[in-house]
Parts: structure tokens; sequence; C-alpha cells
């Protein structure tokens, strides 16, 4: 994958969360920022929301030919590891 994925999630009480993931040696690494927080999260795990979005961004991509298969499949096996 050449660039970061990233995308922003609304919550229900207002507050908004910047999610963006990286790919690198063969793994996917997460970075999370609150709209309230001034540095990025590296330590939080992904909820099973955050591995759909991921799994249908990289898909997307794929078919423009910006991603591998083998990053697809490594998306996958992230979601049904759940």
């Amino acid at each position: 994958m050449r660039r970061n994925i990233s995308w922003r999630m609304k919550r229900e009480d207002g507050t908004s969360c910047e999610v963006r993931v990286s790919f690198f040696g063969g793994k996917y690494q997460f970075q999370f920022k609150e709209s309230i927080a001034d540095e990025w999260d590296y330590k939080r795990s992904p909820s099973p929301q955050d591995l759909e979005a991921l799994v249908d961004a990289v898909r997307r991509r794929y078919q423009r030919r910006q991603a591998s298969e083998r990053e697809v499949e490594i998306a996958e096996r992230l979601l049904k590891g759940l």
C-alpha cells in the first residue's frame, strides 16, 4: 500500500476520532486520535467496526490497483480473527 488509509468516526456524544492505518512489514498498524487529544494513540486495539472499515477501504484500493491481493488477504484475516 502506497499511502496510509484514514477515516473519521463521529460518536453519539458528538466527539470524533480519526483512525489512520499503515501497512509495513506485512502488518497493519493502527493509530487513533481523539478530537480532544493532542497526540496519536498507538497502543489501542482496533474495534470490529474499525476492522470492517479497513477491509472495505483495502478492497476498494485493490480494485484501483493501489493495494495488493496479499494486503486484502491480511486485512480479511484480521477481521475473521476476532
